[in-house]
């Protein structure tokens, strides 16, 4: 809870309550897409893998660098496949 709370910056009681108040728990959803943020942030910006190594346990990092590694092959076979049309059509 002190965690949220201190996400949100309001103490912990009205973050509990907050959470009462949100069956959905939708407010924890909003939370895992920001530190997905930021991690994909941290990701983007690190010159070296020497600069993620401090996120090696995490699991979430784990996911960013999935998603980052598996949209980039895609966006390399898109690519191809443009090139070797154009090239057939000429």
């Amino acid at each position: 809870m002190t965690v949220a709370a201190g996400h949100w910056g309001v103490l912990p009681s009205v973050a509990a309550r907050d959470l009462d108040d949100d069956p959905e728990q939708l407010a924890l959803v909003c939370r895992a897409l920001d530190l997905y943020s930021e991690l994909k942030r941290t990701f983007d910006q690190a010159d070296s893998e020497d600069e993620l190594k401090r996120y090696a346990d995490s699991e979430l990092m784990a996911q960013v660098k999935e998603n980052s590694f598996g949209l980039h092959r895609e966006r390399v076979a898109r690519w191809k496949a443009e090139r070797e049309k154009a090239e057939r059509d000429g």
